[in-house]
């Protein structure tokens, strides 16, 4: 969580990094490669779109910056996805 935090406050102004609670949902180890989904729950629609970013630009960089920086950590192949969620759905960079 602290690194999907880092790069949240890296990629997001403060005021709304800060209030950002990103969340674990799922952990899955398959031999040499782990695969981490985690979710972002966000109170109102326009800070989904946000992080989102234009085009889905911001999420791929928020993305591949928690990816880098765990693949280091764990020493291993990783995926991990990240979910933006506006009233428990997912948001989609057409909404």
């Amino acid at each position: 969580l602290d690194s999907i935090r880092a790069a949240l406050l890296d990629t997001l102004p403060a005021n709304v990094a800060y209030v950002l609670q990103p969340q674990i949902s799922e952990w899955n180890e398959d031999g040499e490669v782990l695969q981490i989904v985690a979710d972002i729950p966000c109170e109102k629609q326009r800070i989904g779109k946000l992080v989102l970013g234009k085009g889905g630009q911001r999420i791929v960089d928020i993305g591949k910056r928690v990816n880098d920086h765990m693949s280091n950590l764990f020493a291993r192949q990783l995926f991990v996805r990240i979910l933006v969620k506006h009233n428990k759905k997912v948001m989609s960079i057409l909404s």
